[in-house]
């Protein structure tokens, strides 16, 4: 996980050694808990694509094992996220598809605000990414206009950049 962190930093992948030993770790776990899940959340970003959908997979495979512990059904909902943002930024669309979908069945309520946001976000990139320009170039720039309506000025920045990112890459 550290040199995941300076991988981070690096903007690399790890080693396909220190891989190996993260996903044999990981899938030789029967129950996952909040340490598995720290690890690869704190991973995800540095992993292989097919190591981090191998793993994200093995976690919804397990979905019973997170029962009705709410800390680890949020950070399931975050790992998704998460790794919807690498699929997209990979070009992995079809398996961005399947964790966005899985996302929208996950249950949140009113309270989950930045959870729905993040993901109403992913799916103005994903549109844009299949070739849906406009679709998606609208729903980023309300989901925009919401962050500048409430003041959200150092989300807004950030977001703003990813979708100047995306943009560029895209057209």
């Amino acid at each position: 996980m550290i040199e995941s962190f300076m991988c981070a930093i690096d903007n690399n992948k790890i080693s396909e050694e220190s891989s190996r030993i993260l996903t044999d770790y990981l899938f030789g776990v029967d129950y996952w808990g909040k340490y598995e899940l720290m690890i690869l959340g704190n991973s995800l970003d540095a992993l292989p694509i097919s190591a981090l959908v191998s793993l994200v997979d093995e976690l919804t495979d397990k979905t019973h094992l997170f029962g009705t512990v709410q800390e680890n059904y949020f950070a399931r909902i975050h790992l998704l996220i998460n790794a919807v943002g690498v699929c997209l930024e990979e070009e992995t669309l079809k398996i961005a598809r399947k964790y966005l979908d899985q996302l929208s069945d996950m249950k949140m309520t009113e309270t989950n605000l930045y959870e729905k946001f993040e993901i109403k976000f992913l799916e103005g990139f994903y549109q844009i990414k299949i070739g849906h320009l406009e679709t998606g170039k609208e729903q980023v720039e309300s989901l925009l206009t919401v962050l500048k309506t409430l003041g959200c000025e150092q989300l807004l920045i950030s977001k703003e950049e990813i979708y100047q990112q995306i943009l560029a890459s895209t057209i």
